[in-house]
């Protein structure tokens, strides 16, 4: 579970640059950011704090992508591949006969599938294979933990006010 908070907390970092990154390129284009280009900013901004811990091995055979393949350092031969729920949503909402002319399973793989919500983040882990050039969910989702967004600091109009000076120089201006 320690593994799976730590990833936890760095994509909440990762979201949370993100959305200030929205909000900087609204205001400068006067328009959303697409969001396929958000989905592509996040996992830049996530592969970056991989790269940067070492409590993690990012694999970058397909990180030019927009693919997050990794592993904890604290068991590196089990590796995830990064999938949103709503991609896996997607995947299982095919007939996936329409791709199985004979059912070749070549690997197996385990996903680590995030869902951001209104007040922080899922985590599930899934199985996945390699059936034919094709990699497919199988199985059900796990549902690993919930992780809130920080509350943000805001403004306490309780706090003293700590620009007294300020009230000074308004009152010298009134004579």
């Amino acid at each position: 579970m320690e593994n799976f908070e730590l990833i936890a907390n760095l994509l909440l970092d990762s979201y949370q640059i993100l959305s200030i990154e929205n909000v900087e390129f609204e205001t400068k284009y006067e328009t959303p950011m697409l969001k396929l280009q958000s989905a592509f900013n996040l996992r830049g901004i996530l592969a970056s704090k991989l790269t940067n811990n070492d409590q993690f091995t990012l694999h970058s055979e397909y990180l030019q992508c927009g693919r997050i393949d990794f592993s904890f350092a604290s068991s590196p031969d089990q590796s995830y591949r990064l999938r949103s729920k709503r991609r896996i949503d997607i995947d299982n909402s095919f007939d996936q006969r329409l791709f199985c002319l004979e059912d070749e399973v070549t690997s197996v793989f385990q996903y680590l599938v995030f869902e951001f919500t209104e007040i922080g983040l899922n985590l599930f882990t899934m199985n996945a294979t390699l059936k034919n050039n094709h990699l497919s969910p199988t199985g059900v989702m796990n549902h690993v933990g919930s992780w809130q967004f920080e509350e943000s600091l805001g403004f306490d109009q309780g706090l003293a006010d700590k620009f007294n000076d300020l009230d000074e120089i308004a009152k010298e201006e009134e004579l």
